[in-house]
């Protein structure tokens, strides 16, 4: 991978798709925040959904 890149790995069923979703201001949280590039992601920023990739 490139410098400054990293991966997000799990088993199914732990919440990687759900954490990226809401990352990226997809997912709406119900209780707490999450701070992305220093962007709290429940104003989301096309800063913050522009640094994320999804590969599949």
């Amino acid at each position: 991978m490139d410098e400054g890149a990293c991966g997000l790995f799990g088993p199914n069923g732990v919440g990687k798709t759900i954490l990226i979703g809401i990352l990226a201001g997809l997912i709406q949280l119900t209780a707490g925040r999450a701070i992305l590039c220093g962007f709290d992601t429940k104003r989301p920023a096309r800063e913050v959904r522009n640094s994320i990739r999804r590969i599949p």
